[in-house]
């Protein structure tokens, strides 16, 4: 994402802030107790545009207040109560830390009420370009067809789920705890196949050493709360219902009004979400959005510079604003 901010900017100097998070139970955010169904994840998005006032409350169309863990995002006084009120010396350090707390405290809000202001000046009313990747193009769809009027610009790459469902088997098989742990154990074993599944040419020296960095990156979040992936990515097997539906009537839309303008950049290769796919939305909206194929994989798009330079390019000409704009 760095090096597509980077060609972004140089493209056109200061028209994008580039916006990238974690869903729940992924990587360094929290891990709800919840369904992670659709509305759950346009829930989490809305509410992030909502903090940065990029989205007005008038404009959430999920209700306020994400679900999290028992006593997360709490802060925890770390001032100790007196416990001699006759040592003078001691009640005056506690005074000292006491005004010195209370006076950071007062900056730090002028600081967070400054930096409102100006986002409001940065955002307040701005249209939001979206990009969807892999799951992300799900995730994508279900917060654009809510947000259409918004965004601007919308790409979608090896959108997974998108125009297909999960697997029936693996929906079913969440459905039972033991299957449930079972199916999550295969999740991991496959990961590495699937990671290799998403590389043109997997065995190369360079793409293993992506594709086992890629599985480290993961290992320290799993290592400190082994149970959030796995809640997380069983519930979404559960409760996240098909994008289809609502992907088919949204391209409707779009087709009928030209907005957003969208952008199929898509692994001609890719194994992981197939280049017919893209094909199929694209005819859902032939006037109204473009199909770009990029020679390359599900992975190796984004990870591969020879091919990521295209893609990032490609983005790059779909997220620029046009001259109506």
């Amino acid at each position: 994402m760095k090096d597509l901010h980077a060609a972004l900017e140089d493209a056109s100097p200061g028209a994008f802030a580039l916006l990238t998070y974690d869903y729940f139970g992924r990587g360094e955010s929290d891990s709800p107790e919840a369904h992670y169904s659709a509305e759950f994840y346009v829930q989490q998005a809305e509410e992030l545009l909502l903090h940065l006032n990029v989205l007005s409350n008038a404009e959430l169309t999920c209700s306020p207040g994400l679900p999290s863990k028992e006593g997360s995002g709490t802060a925890k006084s770390g001032d100790k109560a007196a416990t001699a009120a006759d040592d003078e010396e001691e009640a005056n350090a506690e005074k000292d830390v006491k005004e010195e707390k209370e006076e950071a405290a007062e900056e730090g809000a002028e600081q967070e009420h400054q930096d409102e202001k100006e986002r409001d000046v940065l955002f307040a009313g701005r249209k939001i370009a979206v990009l969807g990747y892999s799951f992300g193009g799900a995730t994508s769809t279900q917060f654009v067809s809510r947000h259409t009027e918004r965004v601007s610009k919308w790409a979608l790459s090896g959108a997974w789920v998108t125009w297909t469902a999960f697997p029936m088997a693996t929906t079913v098989m969440v459905k039972t705890s033991l299957t449930a742990a079972l199916l999550y154990k295969c999740y991991w074993m496959a990961m590495n196949g699937a990671l290799e599944q998403g590389f043109e040419d997997a065995k190369t020296e360079e793409n293993q050493r992506i594709i086992a960095g890629m599985m480290e990156g993961e290992r320290p979040y799993r290592e400190a709360d082994p149970n959030a992936l796995k809640r997380a990515l069983m519930s979404t097997f559960a409760h996240f219902r098909d994008t289809k539906k609502v992907m088919a009537a949204l391209a409707s839309k779009i087709e009928e009004n030209h907005q957003p303008d969208v952008t199929f950049a898509w692994g001609e290769k890719d194994q992981i979400a197939p280049y017919h796919l893209a094909e199929a939305m694209h005819q859902l909206m032939p006037t109204a959005s473009r199909l770009e194929p990029i020679d390359g994989n599900h992975n190796d798009i984004w990870l591969v510079e020879e091919r990521a330079a295209k893609f990032r390019q490609v983005l790059v000409n779909c997220f620029l604003p046009s001259a109506k704009e």
